[in-house]
């Protein structure tokens, strides 16, 4: 039997079937004698988690795995995850455009959200390496990831076309902001991938994404958009934090010669960049004091005040790539605040995917009233607002892209962070 954090709550879960799109033979299952020690070590977390909060953790195994299958519903045969055009295909058969689901995001955004949705299979415990159609769809995505991959490391283009709200396509001007954020969520998939099975084919091309990283880098600080633009921003920075603090974990279990070659100043400039923008344990944006970034177009939608965004990326940054003490009184100040503002599904600009992921991975490390109460909050919200069974087959299991960044990323985007929100407590390890 494989080792995957699926087949640990199978007596709880649905398994679902076999692949229909045709695709080669599957290769075998490896043994669990070949997981690496990351894989091991995670699912046993969940294994340990399942067996203390069986009836909570079960639901959450569910709609986990119903939310996976939708993304391998909704995979384009050429392995990505696309914004834009997902659900013209379904199950690799046409669907007609009355039946197609709502909720499209931008096409710039392709590469992006395809890291997420693969980020969630690999910490779900599919490698690429099995038979089940999780791990086809796993090896389809990494092959599409790999053959994008530039020379100097870069996944995709540089600078895209960007689809202003309302129009048709995607028009406008060059703008260099998505690829930046896909190259840390890209990277740390490939990261992720090379943790779960050491493949030096993975190695390789996750190299290659750290090494543009350091390059993108502003030496004194920490990123923005495109490589050394003088200026910095937490949410960048954030994204690029929790893929170098992810190497950084794996690296603990590998020999030298295995190991990730990381940038050596990044750990200091990001430091010195969330000391910059920090006071009393809130985090700002680009200026210390000020609240999270929205969409311009939808400041009113979505306030800054409802959302403590900026605060839980650079909590998570702290924890997983400068491994601060959780007794740190900025970690403390932090937690602290992010606590005033529980997930709630409310339509008052409350549902931020983004706020609520990093404040996951922040909750996740700790035990106590505070943590379970906050974690409670957005489990019943995840929970209570998945696409039902009973829906239509082409957004069952998945979820409406109702909050701030949605019309980004759209539906793929939605799924694939509410998945990850899903397994925030078995993703890391807590020290």
């Amino acid at each position: 039997m494989r080792l995957g954090l699926m087949t640990l709550a199978v007596a709880l879960i649905v398994v679902v079937g076999t692949d229909s799109r045709g695709e080669d033979k599957p290769q075998e299952a490896k043994p669990a004698s070949s997981k690496t020690q990351w894989a091991i070590a995670r699912a046993e977390r969940w294994e340990k988690l399942l067996k203390k909060e069986k009836k909570s953790h079960g639901k959450r195994a569910t709609a986990l795995e119903r939310a996976l299958a939708w993304l391998a519903n909704n995979q384009s045969d050429g392995g990505l995850w696309e914004a834009e055009n997902y659900g013209r295909v379904l199950n690799g058969k046409p669907v007609s455009k009355d039946l197609q689901a709502e909720g499209r995001g931008h096409a710039i955004y392709d590469t992006g959200v395809t890291g997420l949705a693969l980020t969630a299979f690999l910490v779900a415990g599919y490698d690429g390496r099995g038979a089940h159609r999780f791990d086809q769809a796993v090896r389809r995505a990494l092959a599409h990831m790999v053959a994008i991959q530039t020379e100097d490391g870069c996944f995709g283009e540089r600078t895209q076309k960007f689809r202003a709200d309302g129009e048709e396509g995607s028009k406008g001007p060059l703008d260099p902001r998505a690829w930046s954020y896909t190259q840390a969520i890209v990277t740390t998939a490939i990261v992720e991938a090379y943790g779960m099975t050491g493949d030096k084919r993975w190695r390789a091309s996750a190299q290659k994404g750290l090494h543009l990283i350091a390059k993108m880098r502003n030496p004194e600080f920490a990123w923005r958009y495109g490589e050394r633009p003088i200026s910095n921003d937490t949410s960048v920075s954030s994204w690029m934090a929790l893929c170098l603090g992810t190497a950084k974990a794996i690296n603990a279990g590998l020999d030298e010669a295995q190991k990730l070659e990381l940038d050596a100043g990044a750990e200091q400039g990001f430091a010195a960049w969330l000391e910059k923008i920090t006071y009393e344990g809130r985090a700002g944006y680009r200026i210390q004091g000020k609240g999270s970034v929205r969409p311009k177009m939808r400041m009113g939608e979505f306030p800054p005040a409802k959302t403590r965004a900026m605060t839980a990326a650079a909590l998570a940054g702290r924890l997983t790539f400068l491994r601060e003490s959780y007794k740190s009184k900025l970690v403390k100040l932090g937690v602290k605040e992010i606590a005033k503002m529980p997930p709630a599904w409310e339509y008052d600009g409350s549902i931020d995917f983004i706020y609520w992921y990093f404040g996951s991975l922040v909750m996740a490390r700790f035990t106590d009233r505070t943590a379970r109460l906050w974690l409670k909050a957005l489990y019943e919200a995840l929970l209570q607002h998945q696409m039902a069974p009973s829906e239509p087959e082409a957004i069952r299991g998945s979820w409406d892209p109702d909050g701030a960044w949605g019309r980004e990323g759209g539906r793929v985007y939605a799924t694939a962070v509410a998945a990850l929100m899903l397994m925030c407590q078995t993703r890391f390890a807590r020290r």
